[in-house]
């Protein structure tokens, strides 16, 4: 059974969020379908690992998904809180959110998959010796070797080199990232190392480990072209411009398009076009490996590989890949991670348009009517089975015929508060995982998909988490409070038990009211809100800009006041 993947979903840091309404429709032609049966039929996967949001190279990335077919995922240590902002005034935690979801987008239009750890971006560092001291090493080498041997990797490429001195030697965040691919290389395929991850995953040993260099790290291109015919035995050179025809663009339109997401760093860029040259160096493992850099690499002769290539051939597809798929499965021919992009693939084929539907984008825990709404465009009828969400189980068992719109409405006890809900839909006997969404229409960027976000009572922004007193100034905090419910009674107190508000009111539904108090005689406070008697635990707050989804930043409510003599 596969968790339907129309959205990739980071589930750390407080940060839930999506796009306005791109990320949610994963149509594909005919011949995008083609391309995705291709991929499944190629099995290379191929790790990419660097320090940053936009340290990747998006050109090789482009290339090997989209070209030669391989499953390809980019780990990014940091989040990239650590760097400037040329979009908005979001800095540190809040531009870490924003860059996460700008390597989500990019990684939407190349095709890859995207991870992280939790290695904090820290700004510049002189030394790889200063990053690990401020990571934890061993932390973090673990984390890598996690994500080896989840996705077990044929390659490792990592962006720069391990070694620490010459024009080689960079951002110590650079050099580390690189010194730690190396050492998880060999330290995943190590059954002593990190005993406690095998169980759930087994030791995994890719096949060869890669420098992805280039001409700054020689001095010239010339002194680069000259290593690399000097010693085939060590260095790969690959022309990454090609036509994928699928798309209907090059592998180089692709790559720019990808990496001018990275907005908030300026990196919006032109299309490359022409032989454009990638160069990789051995850094550990068997040199044969340089094959699975080439399209030849392909599963075939079974019943099940021959449903597939049938499939490509045919208009109507949903039904030769559900073949192919069961086929694979009764010959043991797919891995797990196959079976999924089948399923996830039949689903598509079948041209689903699914929503489950909320009143409002921000809505409270409890009771919530929330609407299922499916309409398919395939020449049979489609069975919706059952709906979860909400701790209830809805079996249904409706059919849906081709072209029609079906709604179900029902109500969802949701529970978990500061969050986004997703519901898992059954069609055909196929999970699809969908989150909870509220659509809208903008004037001029025409129609808005966000997924809901989950408060207790009300949305709280509290506009500065720091305060600056100046002498024996009193000072205040502004706050921002939407309620999503009618409320009669506020009450507002700190830590201290001070209390700042207290009084029966009327505040309307999904309007917005200022509040300005002033704090008590504390270093730090907490701000505590009660609307009708209920709590709001987290203060949240909204960053939103057009080329990625809105994220909404959760932290607890505290106020630190730092009191200056003037």
């Amino acid at each position: 059974m596969i968790k339907f993947k129309f959205v990739a979903v980071l589930l750390c840091c407080s940060i839930f969020s999506f796009a306005q309404s791109d990320w949610y429709y994963d149509n594909l032609s005919e011949s995008e379908i083609n391309l995705e049966i291709e991929n499944i039929l190629t099995p290379t996967k191929i790790l990419y690992i660097a320090a940053h949001p936009d340290d990747e190279n998006t050109r090789l990335i482009s290339y090997l998904e989209n070209v030669v077919h391989a499953q390809v995922a980019y780990l990014s240590l940091t989040n990239g809180s650590g760097g400037q902002n040329l979009i908005g005034e979001e800095i540190g935690e809040e531009l870490g959110l924003i860059r996460e979801q700008e390597l989500y987008a990019a990684r939407r239009i190349d095709g890859g998959e995207q991870f992280f750890t939790t290695a904090e971006d820290f700004g510049y560092s002189k030394t790889h010796e200063e990053t690990f001291k401020f990571w934890g090493k061993e932390n973090i080498l673990e984390q890598v070797v996690h994500q080896i041997r989840s996705f077990q990797p044929d390659i490792i490429i990592t962006r720069f080199s391990p070694e620490t001195n010459g024009l080689r030697r960079t951002h110590g965040h650079h050099t580390a990232s690189a010194i730690l691919a190396l050492e998880a290389f060999n330290a995943a395929a190590d059954p002593i190392r990190f005993p406690e991850q095998l169980g759930m995953l087994n030791p995994w040993e890719t096949k060869a480990i890669f420098w992805n260099t280039s001409w700054w790290s020689y001095g010239s291109q010339e002194v680069l072209d000259s290593i690399v015919a000097a010693h085939p035995e060590t260095y790969v050179s690959l022309n990454v411009e090609a036509l994928v025809s699928e798309k209907g663009m090059s592998s180089s339109e692709i790559a720019a398009a990808s990496r001018s997401m990275h907005k908030s760093q300026g990196f919006g860029t032109l299309s490359r076009y022409g032989k454009t040259m990638e160069y990789l160096k051995l850094l550990d493992g068997d040199m044969k490996a340089r094959d699975y850099f080439h399209t030849n690499l392909r599963m075939l002769g079974s019943y099940a590989h021959i449903h597939l290539e049938k499939a490509k051939q045919q208009s109507h597809k949903s039904q030769l890949i559900l073949q192919g798929l069961e086929q694979g499965k009764k010959d043991g021919k797919f891995t797990a991670q196959q079976i999924d992009a089948l399923e996830e693939l039949y689903l598509k084929s079948l041209g689903i348009r699914a929503f489950v539907l909320a009143s409002d984008a921000v809505i409270g825990y409890g009771d919530n009517e929330l609407k299922v709404e499916i309409v398919h465009y395939g020449d049979s009828s489609i069975r919706l089975n059952d709906v979860y969400l909400g701790h209830s189980f809805q079996n249904i068992q409706a059919d849906i015929e081709p072209g029609l719109k079906y709604t179900y409405r029902y109500n969802a006890y949701l529970k978990e508060n500061y969050t986004t809900p997703f519901a898992q839909l059954t069609i055909n006997g196929i999970n699809m995982d969908l989150p909870v969404v509220y659509r809208s229409s903008d004037p001029v960027k025409g129609e808005i998909i966000q997924p809901v976000f989950v408060v207790n009572q009300a949305l709280l922004d509290i506009e500065k988490s720091v305060i600056l007193a100046i002498n024996d100034d009193k000072p205040k905090i502004k706050i921002k409070l939407t309620p999503i419910r009618e409320v009669k009674h506020l009450l507002i107190s700190f830590s201290d038990g001070s209390i700042a508000l207290d009084k029966d009111l009327y505040l309307k539904a999904y309007q917005t009211y200022d509040f300005e108090l002033e704090l008590p005689s504390l270093d730090k406070t907490k701000v505590n809100i009660y609307c009708d008697g209920i709590y709001e635990q987290q203060a949240a707050r909204k960053i939103s800009y057009d080329h990625i989804p809105w994220v909404y930043q959760t932290k607890e409510p505290w106020v630190n006041i730092k009191r200056i003599t003037a």
